[in-house]
């Protein structure tokens, strides 16, 4: 039982790098515009215009519209 949780125990960091990849590569497949929207705070109070705006601005302030190198 002793080595059942030891080998547990190493696969721990494999499975969280794994996980972590994962969804890292998930979120660049998303176009620049959703991918901003995760990271901008309630905006109800904002025109759809200035939203849009604000969309935009921080997507070039980010380089969220350059292309993977």
């Amino acid at each position: 039982m002793l080595i059942y949780a030891f080998r547990r125990l190493l696969l721990l960091p494999v499975i969280l790098f794994v996980v972590t990849l994962i969804l890292f590569l998930l979120i660049l497949r998303l176009p620049a515009e959703q991918r901003v929207l995760i990271y901008l705070p309630s905006t109800r109070s904002l025109s759809p215009e200035e939203f849009q705006r604000l969309v935009e601005t921080q997507i070039e302030r980010y380089g969220l519209d350059d292309p993977w190198p």
